[in-house]
């Protein structure tokens, strides 16, 4: 692989950081998202076995993991309405599924495959092998992101 420096047509790699846009944001959370449905069906038999159940993170957690405090929960939600939009636009189940409270419920704002109650949403992840899709892109988010916003 050339270096940077020697092809300049190549970019350097995107850092996500405090402050992204909603569209990035939300395409930093699709893939600990992806990561997260994914976590206990690969193989890890140091850890524990693989299950088909999808583990959940709380909405801190996540918060955490894109940079912002650990009590800024209420501040993911639209960028998690746009993963989950993005999902159902293209027949997923919702990946905003596995993002829960500390009672391990779903905020109120959450997306939903029609029909589904959140555990179902959760069963359905867990059936995806999720590592076959792309991630979005963060053009395809933000038009995702105003359809919705404008739809509301």
């Amino acid at each position: 692989m050339p270096d940077h420096n020697e092809d300049s047509s190549i970019k350097p790699i995107r850092r996500y950081g405090k402050g992204d846009q909603v569209h990035v944001t939300a395409q930093r959370i699709w893939m600990i998202l992806v990561a997260l449905a994914k976590a206990r069906t690969l193989p890890d038999v140091t850890i524990r076995p693989p299950s088909r159940t999808v583990p959940t993170i709380t909405y801190g957690e996540l918060c955490e993991m894109v940079e912002r405090s650990y009590k800024a929960g209420r501040t993911l939600g639209r960028e998690l309405m746009t993963v989950g939009a993005y999902c159902k636009l293209n027949g997923l189940p919702c990946l905003n599924a596995l993002v829960v409270n500390l009672g391990g419920d779903c905020g109120h704002g959450v997306v939903l495959t029609d029909g589904n109650d959140p555990a179902m949403e959760r069963r359905a992840i867990s059936k995806v092998d999720w590592f076959k899709f792309g991630v979005p892109t963060t053009g395809t988010l933000r038009k995702v992101y105003s359809a919705e916003s404008k739809a509301h």
